[in-house]
């Protein structure tokens, strides 16, 4: 196989791996599956993963990314992603208490996430 096939390949794991490393983190945190603010996050998680920079500059960067890749406006996203935070803490999901003393703003526990991920991707080497 060439090297571009390889390096194509190997890229596709990492994002895969990447995709499920989120949407674990996020249910584990208790985040309901039925609320866009889950899909939301889980793609801000893979955004900030990618470039760290991104949560220091939510409302420039972040949320507006997300919100191209669902076909939605930023407010939406910013407004679903925190409704979907306060529905797992007020249902007193144990990760999120155990984590966090007070209910986490929506960057708090994307970096959070994030910092989780990328320190399970240096595991592998891969980050």
């Amino acid at each position: 196989m060439p090297d571009s096939g390889r390096a194509e390949v190997q890229s596709l794991k990492k994002q895969n791996f990447m995709k499920l490393l989120s949407a674990k983190e996020v249910r584990i945190f208790g985040l309901p599956t039925n609320l866009r603010g889950r899909k939301y996050l889980q793609t801000a998680v893979i955004l900030t993963v990618a470039d760290r920079n991104m949560v220091r500059n939510m409302m420039n960067q972040l949320y507006p990314s997300v919100a191209e890749k669902h076909g939605t406006t930023p407010s939406r996203v910013e407004r679903a992603m925190r409704h979907a935070v306060g529905v797992a803490w007020d249902r007193g999901n144990s990760a999120m208490r155990a984590a966090f003393r007070k209910k986490p703003r929506n960057f708090e526990l994307i970096a959070r996430i994030a910092d989780d991920i990328c320190s399970r991707l240096s595991e592998f080497g891969d980050y």
